[in-house]
Parts: structure tokens; C-alpha cells; sequence
């Protein structure tokens, strides 16, 4: 659980559940003409995957996982790497490199140092948000205030309490219908993503965060939430949810 921020920060893509699913090739491939570059990268071994596998020993993967990190520390963040949280900020980056310390014990103390100038630069570059915004977890500034109290904690033995406190203040917006615009119930924005940040903090802090009677309160309303639209809009499944207008299967915002 404590890797799922960077887990989710390379990986979360949910599964279009519906009619617009089950476009051509033609629809999901880039374009040429594309100003944005590729979600994705080649895989050149597809055709053999046993041609360079060899290569993949523990030596390999360190020396890549050096030259990984080397470009995202020597990297010179642009103002949009400062937006969307741990998702797509730099404190998603900051996590990334602090979690590597693992692989690496002999930079520990200059990659926690990084780890931590990346939060605190995006911390800088927040504003004062209303309540529902500060309640969002990967693509919100509660995402940046994890990373920060994981940090103190596990890099440097210290206690962060800011976070413990903004999440008791916020319990009762999580508990409100409709108070996100887009869906109140996936892992970016809504209510998983505000569990998935109570449970990471209880087992890196081994502390409480919130009783298990909040957190009930969360996932029956993450239920109540699943079953009245499922039930409004006929679905085939108990448990329904929608996203930016769209039903998504897929971990990130939907169902899973």
C-alpha cells in the first residue's frame, strides 16, 4: 500500500465502460499529426520477447534505475508540472525518487532531501482551495500532504500533523452527495482516493487517522453511491459509477 501513490501516479487508467469502448484501432492510435506526444511507450520486444531478456539482471535494472532518476533530478520542472497533485506534479516525481533510496541506502539522505524540495515547491504553488478540492487525493493537494508526512516519517524519523488534521476537517464534505462535480466516488478525485489516503498514512504513521466508524461512514456512501446510480440508470451490475459523464470499469474511476 505505502508504493500505491507511485503505482497510481504511472498507472491509474480506468476501462471505458461503454458504447464509445469498443472504438476502432484507428480511434485509439496517435495520430500523426498529434501535438501530444505518446501515453505510452514501445515495446521492442514484442514480436521475440526472449531477444535482450538476458540482459535483465539485477545489475541492468539498477544501472537503468540510476539513469531514470538522474532525469527526473536533473530535469527543470515546467509551471504545469506544479498542477494535479501527486498524479501528474512534481511531488509524484519527489515520491518516485524517495522510494528509490530503497534500491539505493547509500543516497538515502539526498534522495529524501529531493523527495521533500519537490513537495514543499508544490505546497508554494497551491492556493486556498474550497474544501472539496482540498479533499482530492492523486490529482489534489491531499496527495502532496501524504507525500510529505511519508517523508518526515519513514526519511527522516519526524512527525507531520498537517495532514492528520486536514483529513479530520474534511470527513464531512467526503460525506456530502454531489460534492465533486465530476463523481464523488473514484480514486483521483473522490471518496477511494480519500480512503486510499487514510490508509496509507495509518500504516506508515501507525497512527488511527480517522476511526474505523468515519471510514464505515465513507465506504457505505461509496455503496449508497454505486447502487442509486446503478439502480437509476438500469445497469446490469449492483454497483455503477460515473465519471466525467462516462461509466468506467477500470481501477482509477471506475468500478475495480
Amino acid at each position: 500500500m505505502p508504493s500505491l501513490l507511485l503505482n497510481m501516479k504511472y498507472s491509474a487508467f480506468g476501462v471505458l465502460h461503454s458504447s464509445r469502448s469498443s472504438s476502432s484501432k484507428q480511434s485509439i492510435s496517435m495520430s500523426s499529426h498529434s501535438r501530444r506526444p505518446p501515453r505510452y511507450f514501445t515495446n521492442p520486444y514484442f514480436e521475440n520477447a526472449s531477444r535482450g531478456a538476458a540482459q535483465v539482471n539485477e545489475s541492468w535494472l539498477r544501472r537503468e534505475a540510476s539513469r531514470l532518476i538522474d532525469s527526473i533530478t536533473g530535469r527543470h520542472p515546467e509551471s504545469d508540472d506544479f498542477h494535479g497533485g501527486a498524479y501528474t506534479g512534481v511531488a509524484g516525481d519527489g515520491y518516485g525518487v524517495f522510494r528509490a533510496s530503497r534500491l539505493f541506502p547509500e543516497k538515502s539522505d539526498q534522495f529524501v532531501s529531493f523527495g521533500l524540495r519537490m513537495v514543499e515547491a508544490q505546497l508554494r504553488k497551491s492556493t486556498i482551495r474550497s474544501p472539496a478540492r482540498e479533499s482530492q487525493f492523486l490529482l489534489g493537494p491531499l496527495s502532496v500532504l501524504v507525500i510529505r508526512a511519508i517523508c518526515m516519517r519513514e526519511g527522516k524519523g519526524l512527525h507531520d500533523g498537517e495532514v492528520v488534521h486536514r483529513i479530520r476537517t474534511l470527513v464531512d464534505t467526503v460525506l456530502k452527495t454531489g460534492y465533486q462535480p465530476d463523481g464523488d466516488d473514484e480514486m483521483l478525485v473522490g471518496r477511494a482516493g480519500f480512503l486510499a489516503a487514510v490508509l496509507n498514512l495509518r500504516l506508515v504513521l501507525k497512527e488511527e487517522i480517522l476511526p474505523d466508524i468515519q471510514l464505515k461512514a465513507i465506504i457505505n456512501k461509496v455503496l449508497e453511491s454505486g447502487r442509486t446510480y446503478a439502480r437509476r440508470h438500469r445497469s446490469p451490475s449492483p454497483l455503477m459509477y460515473r465519471y466525467y459523464g462516462t461509466e468506467y470499469l477500470g481501477a482509477a474511476h471506475g468500478l475495480m
